[in-house]
């Protein structure tokens, strides 16, 4: 009985501290002060936020300094409501993006007669009280800034210090000076740092592809500095991001991005043909209300198809053996080098109280790349790059 209860007790404080860490890496803060029209600090007053895209609600109560806090917020939009009997009601709209922590204040006013709402208007509040030396890179910029292969993580290059690799077969991102097994990278709160081979993150140490739709992701925060402990695996750069979620609108995009041979630069220092080449992205994803203000759903999915030719030809050692020479030029020719991408991801979002939120999420990765052949190597010989996480 006794063991049973030491090891009951030992899973309660990992879970717990399981949920916190994943909690302080994937969501943001909220916190301030309700005082009187005459300045005095306001206890017992009501707050409550409310998101603007699925109605999900968090609530708070001053404290005896009119302190309150609301922590582990999804990032977004909220409706910060302040109330108290007999006094008039205080209301904001307030931004907060992955990481952050956002101090606001809210003063109350007596009204014993007509109960109404008074809305503070004014700019987006500032994060001020942080050690992180960290980059924020949001929703419209993912959506609006330009890139060539959709991979969310070019956006990194945004915070000082991070540079991305330009090996195609190495999309890897590096900062402060160190190689990319230096860094770590999360999606909410789930590390994809590969541990096995190169280092870095997970399948991109030898692929041409892309480690999670960009469509599924709402935003992210570079850390380059002073991160802390709930971050593991990193001396250089902590990359953190989170998934977007179902509102209570139905809504989804679409996109289609093509690339051949005619849209790629000719080589200038040889001017040689250029070989046969195509690029095909195109994916789409769309979210909505299963329960309105309750539960919401969100699902994703972007395909990558690539075509390159490679020419096998033979070596100038078979000229004095025409016999092997000739049994061999089924071998030479022009091949094609096809790559095939699929990435998939869906969550389900749920909200049983104004206390409890329920996420419940899955990503799928399957990649698969016909290469190493060209020149003296036959297509026979080629390798099947297979990436499935």
């Amino acid at each position: 009985m006794h063991r049973k209860l030491s090891i009951s007790i030992a899973l309660l404080i990992v879970l717990a501290l399981a949920a916190t860490l994943t909690a302080q890496s994937t969501t943001a803060t909220i916190r301030g002060t309700v005082n009187d029209e005459s300045g005095n600090v306001f206890p017992g007053a009501t707050i409550q936020a409310t998101n603007t895209a699925n109605g999900f609600t968090h609530t708070a109560t001053s404290g005896t300094g009119g302190n309150f806090l609301l922590a582990g917020l999804p990032p977004g939009t909220y409706r910060i409501e302040v109330s108290a009997p007999s006094y008039k009601g205080s209301a904001r709209d307030v931004t907060v993006q992955v990481g952050s922590t956002i101090d606001v204040s809210f003063r109350l006013r007596p009204d014993m007669v007509l109960m109404e709402e008074v809305t503070v208007l004014g700019s987006t509040p500032v994060e001020t009280e942080t050690s992180e030396i960290a980059t924020n890179v949001t929703r419209q910029q993912i959506e609006n800034l330009p890139q060539n292969d959709r991979n969310f993580l070019n956006f990194a290059a945004l915070a000082p210090g991070v540079i991305l690799g330009t090996d195609e077969l190495r999309k890897e991102v590096k900062a402060g000076a160190q190689g990319a097994s230096a860094g770590n990278i999360f999606i909410d709160g789930v590390s994809l740092k590969n541990d096995v081979t190169q280092g870095g993150t997970v399948g991109q140490d030898a692929s041409r592809g892309n480690p999670f739709p960009q469509n599924a992701v709402q935003e992210f925060r570079v850390i380059t500095q002073n991160y802390s402990a709930e971050y593991q695996k990193a001396s250089s750069a902590i990359i953190t991001a989170v998934t977007k979620s179902g509102s209570n609108e139905l809504t989804g995009d679409a996109f289609l991005y093509y690339q051949d041979k005619s849209l790629v630069d000719e080589n200038p220092l040889t001017h040689a043909a250029k070989p046969a080449y195509e690029r095909e992205q195109w994916g789409l994803s769309l979210g909505g209300p299963i329960v309105h203000d309750k539960m919401h759903f969100f699902v994703s999915y972007e395909a990558n198809d690539q075509d390159r030719e490679e020419t096998v030809i033979l070596g100038g050692g078979f000229q004095n053996f025409p016999a092997l020479r000739s049994s061999l030029q089924k071998y030479e020719g022009t091949f094609v080098s096809p790559f095939r991408s699929d990435l998939a991801f869906g969550k389900l979002s749920y909200q049983p109280t104004a206390s409890q939120l329920v996420d419940f999420s899955a990503n799928y990765r399957k990649e698969t790349d016909i290469r190493g052949f060209n020149n003296q190597v036959s297509r026979e010989s080629a390798e099947n790059a297979k990436n499935d996480v």
